[in-house]
């Protein structure tokens, strides 16, 4: 039978692994929040550009509104999907599950030599609920492919990108 603080260092372990998977996938989305962003932002400007040019030449008038509605439609997009502060919203939470991850290998590795089973309970104790409160605040990750990026990164040990 397992004593109190094996079971205590096996629930940290757990935990490290479901932080590492879920900050990773937000990771992954805030990437492709900010390719979003990017993608559609840089089209409305290209195509923002070629309506004020044709609006001077003698082009037919309907191809610069046709034009001219396209760039409305790409920039409600980027207001209505705000892709920007998505990808800012997933990079900060997948940077809050990694801290967690931190403090669950601490105390899986360091603190579980230290401390006695009482001690170590309270600590699982309060990283429990700090996930648990993260994880509530979290925005949702589409499972699927960001899930099985993410899946692949944590076991190739591959480092997502952390700068933004």
């Amino acid at each position: 039978m397992a004593n109190a603080s094996d079971e205590i260092i096996k629930e940290a372990n757990r935990i490290s692994e479901g932080t590492d998977y879920t900050s990773v996938q937000h990771f992954i989305a805030a990437k492709q929040w900010r390719n979003t962003h990017l993608c559609i932002g840089i089209t409305a400007m290209i195509f923002a550009v070629i309506v004020t040019a044709l609006s001077f030449s003698p082009a037919p008038n309907w191809i610069a509104g046709s034009l001219g509605i396209f760039v409305a439609i790409l920039t409600g997009l980027l207001t209505f999907l705000n892709p920007k502060d998505r990808a800012e919203e997933h990079q900060r939470k997948g940077v809050e599950l990694q801290y967690i991850r931190d403090e669950a290998r601490i105390l899986e590795n360091i603190d579980s030599v230290q401390m006695n089973d009482d001690e170590l309970n309270a600590q699982l104790i309060k990283l429990r609920e700090r996930k648990f409160k993260t994880d509530l605040a979290n925005p949702s990750t589409p499972g699927g492919s960001i899930f099985r990026k993410a899946k692949k990164s944590v076991v190739d040990g591959t480092v997502p990108d952390l700068t933004g």
